[in-house]
Parts: C-alpha cells; sequence; structure tokens
C-alpha cells in the first residue's frame, strides 16, 4: 500500500479508532494529525464463544480470522478423538500466539474495539458442566435432523449473557461426544441437510447467531 502526504486513513490506537490525515512521510515513520476520533463496533451485548475442535494449518487461521470479524468473544482450540492435528500443549503456545496476531489484525480490520479471547488448548475431556453455565450451549452434528425452527426456539427470550457453540474438527464429532456434551446440557442443531467442512461451519453459525441477536441486518 502506498501511501501519499495529504490522505486520511483510519488508525487504531489502544482500541480505539481515529480518523487522521497523512502530513509528512519519511523513511522511518509518518506523520498523522488526528482529525476526530470514530466510533468502534460496539461489543455485543450477548457473547458467542466458539470451542473449536483444532483444525490443521491453514483452516485454523481462517477460522480465527473471520470469526473474529463476525464478533465472537472466544475461541478455544479443543482436542476430540478425530483431530487430525497432534500437538503438546506446551507447543500450542507459539501457535496460540500466531491466532492472537490473527484475531488483532482482523479486528483492526472490522473496527472492533475488543479482540477476542484465544484461549490454551482444551481436551474434550476437561470440559465440565461449570464451563458452560448461565450459557445457551450448542452443538453442530452433522447427523442430527434438520429443524429449521430449533434455533429460533431456543434464542427466543434469551436470558443468558453468553452462547458457546461447538464445532467438530476435520472428522467430526464421535457419538459418544456428542451424547457427554448433550449430558451437560448442550442442545444438539442441524446447520442443514449438506455437510460442511470444520472451517465453514463456525462462520456459517456465528452469521446466523449474530442475524437472530439483531447484530446483523
Amino acid at each position: 500500500l502506498r501511501l501519499k502526504k495529504n490522505t486520511n486513513i483510519n488508525i487504531v490506537i489502544e482500541e480505539e479508532v481515529f480518523l487522521c490525515n497523512i502530513k509528512e512521510i519519511n523513511e522511518d515513520n509518518i506523520v498523522c494529525e488526528i482529525l476526530e476520533k470514530k466510533s468502534a463496533v460496539k461489543k455485543p451485548e450477548i457473547n458467542i464463544n466458539l470451542y473449536q475442535g483444532l483444525a490443521k494449518g491453514s483452516k485454523m487461521d481462517l477460522i480465527v480470522q473471520k470469526c473474529t470479524e463476525l464478533g465472537i468473544s472466544e475461541i478455544i482450540p479443543i482436542v476430540t478423538n478425530r483431530v487430525i492435528v497432534k500437538i503438546d500443549k506446551n507447543k500450542f503456545k507459539n501457535r496460540k500466539e500466531r491466532y492472537e496476531r490473527i484475531a488483532l489484525e482482523a479486528a483492526k480490520q472490522s473496527k472492533r474495539k475488543n479482540i477476542p479471547i484465544i484461549s490454551d488448548l482444551l481436551d474434550f475431556k476437561d470440559i465440565n458442566k461449570e464451563m458452560l453455565e448461565d450459557s445457551i450451549n450448542l452443538i453442530a452434528y452433522e447427523n442430527k435432523e434438520f429443524e429449521s425452527l430449533k434455533l429460533k426456539e431456543l434464542l427466543r427470550d434469551i436470558n443468558h449473557k453468553n452462547i458457546n457453540i461447538f464445532i467438530g474438527p476435520e472428522g467430526g464429532w464421535e457419538d459418544y461426544e456428542v451424547d457427554y456434551l448433550k449430558s451437560l446440557g448442550v442442545y444438539e442443531i442441524s446447520l442443514g441437510p449438506r455437510i460442511l467442512r470444520t472451517e465453514t461451519a463456525p462462520i456459517m453459525l456465528t452469521s446466523i447467531l449474530q442475524y437472530e441477536l439483531g447484530d446483523i441486518g
């Protein structure tokens, strides 16, 4: 991107967005004048948290980027039985830092004031009822019969501050994993008759939720 003098640009400073005018361009820096403080995208009243089966390489990058743009509050990568990527929790640190950089850039691009939290890697067996309290909890499962009204019914008269969504990895969910989550009060939903990729499903479900909650449209 080639910037020129007297060009107006948006700059994000400590989660605030400012309209600035370029006054000088030097080899090492650019001098700008702040013209006005702009309104950043407000934090949603209801937090949507993504429990995502750890996906391979660029797929996980895409999930973090697009879900950040769509307003997700927290992304919790989980290790399920069918996760293809085998990574030690200690080695996950570098990958987590990359996800945080992706989330930061996506938040700036979409003018989000708040940056989603990228949590540490979570083993499926460590998911417990306490984590899911005071929330609506949803698992997208390809074997669920399509019920178009179910999601609308779950969100009607919502009085929770959190929605937790569970998306499986490339290989999908094991039946026993779905049964365990259901025993914790997680609602099983369908995303339609088509089988979606692991990187498509969270983007679609987040978009649907934001639309139903009035954040889109």
